[in-house]
Formats: C-alpha cells, structure tokens, sequence
C-alpha cells in the first residue's frame, strides 16, 4: 500500500511556496456583505501557505525554503525569522520589482477566519527561479509546494523536474482557477473538503460522499489522496486502503495556518520514513496545537510539543475504512 512513498535518503524536505505579511484583524463576528464590524484589535505576523509549511515542516525535519519576497523591511524580517527556525534559505530570491506579497486576514472569536491575498513579490517565483535555486540547496527527499504561487511552477514541479526522485505531495490550494488536469506525478495530494467538492465537481456534505471524493482524486493518478475535514477529522485514500482519522479534540482559538501546519509536518514525516498512518497522525496533532495558539508560524508547536500534546490526548492512528 505505502511502497510508493518510501524513500531513502536524508530525510530532507524542500518547500517551494508563498510568503506573505499578514495584517491581521479580529472581530466578534465574520462581517456580511456590505457590513462593518467594530471593535477589532489589529496584529502583524508572517504568513503564506508556503512559509507557514515551511516552518512546521522544519520543526521535525532539515527543510530547505524556496520562495520570492521583496527588499522591503517586511522581506528582511521574513527572512531572518526563517533563518532562526533553521530553515535553509539559500533559495530564497530577494527582488525590488515588487513589494513582499501580502494577506488582510480578519479572524472572529470562534477561530474562524476570511482571507484576502495580494501576492506582490511572490509572482516573481517563476520555473527558471526555481531551476536556479535548487542548485543552491541539498537534494530534498520530499518536495511539498500548492498552488498560491504561478501556474507554470507549480506544473514543473508536478512533472517532477527537480533531480533526486523525491516524493511529491502537492497542497491544491487553492483550486481555482484550475492549475493541474493531470495529477499523475503526484505522490501525495492533500485538499481540504471544499477543494475537494470543486476538485470532483461534486457537493460533499457527508463523510460517504467525502469517502468517495477521496477514491475518485486517487484514481486520477496520485498515490495517496489526504481530504481534512477540520475538526470532522480526516480521511486518506491509497490504491487499495481508505483510512479514516478523527481530529484530537481542542478549543481552537484560531484556525489561520492550521492546514499548512498539516501539510508542513505531514511532509516532514514522509521524508522522516513514517509509515502513512503514523505521518497522518503527527501531522492532524500539529495542526491541531496550532489552533490553541494565536497567529500562523507563530502559533507552529516544537516537535516536543507536538508529541507531548499527542501523547496528553492519547490520539491513536487512522481506523481503516476499507
């Protein structure tokens, strides 16, 4: 079943991705439409889905960060905080053509958030970029990228150009527009259950119909398919296993990040030689410490952390479906 993730080597992680400031705004309540919320308080952190994974994925992992942002002090900050996390930055490209991108979150006091991305500097990640950028870094075992950054690169990741055979676990996030039709190369892909819905073109307001999405991604080509249903849990989907795993219980205080500390920690498993349903598991603990604490990478727990929560909660592996 997991043969096809299984990898030698030095269980180095490579992320290729987005990173942003956050401007980030809480509020009693989500507005509607048309609607102003007062009384929000107003905070700054450091976001994107690919730094964000990029600094869970290093907490468990060696992870090397590939990434454009702007010469601006925002770039500078970013890039000196990824650096204190361990993460090997040699691939990140500085540039003055444009600002470091940026996101206008607003977050209520469920954990519940809506968010806004203008990408700036981040649109500068071009193929040949990367090209670059990679000969500046150790082979990765696992390369783990999504879809916030342009369309041609994240097509000459899924075709699998970076040497070294690593595992490619690709986050469709988000799905539109449409980016990848052929998901063949693809070792791994993790989608959330609204992706997921848009990815099959189906409405999934069941578990069963959640189940069946699952299977029907996996047989366009990925070996496993992962669909995270928040505090609904999981379920996975290999050639011939479907797995499901509750989520560990919390009161989140807020949710922002939480998905990519998922897939950050979830890749770093991979590269580590965790079987599926032990990486699963590490990974749905991570991101459900994240959501007690406030803030995307700063709300990333030490794998100590991470074990120590698992362990409190006493959260076992995936049941298997079928």
């Amino acid at each position: 079943m997991l043969r096809s993730l299984k990898r030698g080597g030095a269980g180095r992680v490579l992320v290729v991705g987005s990173a942003n400031i956050d401007i980030v705004l809480r509020v009693n309540h989500l507005p509607k439409p048309g609607e102003t919320v007062g009384g929000g308080t107003l905070h700054y952190a450091f976001g994107g889905k690919g730094a964000n994974q990029a600094v869970a994925a290093s907490r468990f992992a060696p992870t090397s960060f590939i990434a454009s942002i702007g010469t601006d002090e925002n770039g500078a900050q970013m890039l000196k905080s990824w650096q204190q996390a361990g993460i090997n930055t040699a691939g990140v490209l500085l540039t003055d053509r444009c600002s470091t991108g940026t996101a206008l979150i607003m977050v209520d006091e469920n954990g519940s958030n809506f968010i806004g991305v203008a990408p700036g500097a981040n649109q500068e990640l071009q193929e040949h970029s990367v090209h670059l950028a990679v000969s500046r870094i150790p082979l990765p075992d696992v390369i783990l990228f999504q879809a916030e950054i342009d369309h041609n690169t994240v097509k000459y990741l899924a075709d699998g150009m970076i040497p070294g055979d690593p595992l490619l676990v690709f986050n469709y996030a988000p799905v539109a527009p449409p980016i990848l039709n052929d998901l063949n190369g693809l070792s791994v892909l993790v989608v959330n259950e609204t992706e997921a819905g848009d990815l099959t073109g189906s409405r999934l307001e069941n578990k069963t119909a959640i189940e069946r999405a699952a299977k029907n991604l996996r047989a366009r080509g990925p070996a496993v398919v992962v669909i995270t249903m928040g505090d609904q849990g999981l379920v996975a989907a290999t050639e011939n296993q479907l797995l499901y795993q509750m989520a560990p219980h919390t009161a989140p205080v807020d949710t922002t990040g939480a998905g990519d500390v998922f897939c950050g920690t979830f890749a770093a498993a991979l590269a580590m030689q965790h079987e599926l349903p032990e990486a699963l598991t590490l990974a749905q603990c991570a991101a459900a410490l994240s959501t007690t604490r406030q803030g995307a990478q700063t709300s990333v727990g030490t794998a100590d952390e991470v074990r120590e929560f698992r362990r409190a909660l006493r959260h076992g592996l995936p049941i298997v479906i079928t």
